[in-house]
């Protein structure tokens, strides 16, 4: 018996010593922002870049668009045969605005694999702009001029 009763003493020295260690230890919070830098990535390089300012501008016109309408917009500009853009589609290009048009007809003509129609898109992007600014003429933009670069 006065074994089992040193084995109790023992455990029960044992667990205060653990209680009182365990009492001792600071417990670090960790922000939920992830503003700390306890754990930094390991490898940032797979990261996508920042978006430049020209970038967001194009995401927000092509919120503008209908993905019909900009199929539909865009297909004219490669078409053999040209069929005029209805009322619905001119009324979201006139709504994105002249400037959103042109300097997404600049982006799509600066990929290397249409690059070769930009000869005959360009143009027709004009074209569909000034049909699409008479349809919509309550408010249109000025016509655009023939020559502008892309």
């Amino acid at each position: 018996m006065a074994k089992f009763n040193i084995f109790l003493m023992c455990l029960l020295l044992a667990t205060m010593t653990l209680a009182a260690a365990a009492a001792s230890v600071e417990v670090k919070q960790i922000s939920p922002k992830g503003e700390d830098n306890t754990y930094p990535p390991e490898n940032t390089d797979n990261l996508p870049p920042e978006q430049s300012p020209e970038g967001k501008f194009l995401d927000a016109c092509v919120q503008h668009f209908t993905r019909e309408c900009g199929t539909e917009i865009f297909a004219n500009m490669f078409a053999d045969n040209y069929h005029p853009v209805s009322d619905k589609c001119c009324s979201e290009l006139v709504a994105a605005g002249e400037t959103c048009h042109i300097t997404m007809v600049k982006v799509l003509f600066a990929v290397p694999d249409f690059k070769s129609k930009a000869s005959s898109g360009i143009p027709r992007s004009k074209q569909i702009w000034n049909e699409c600014a008479s349809i919509v003429s309550e408010e249109s933009p000025s016509p655009l001029p023939i020559p502008f670069e892309a």
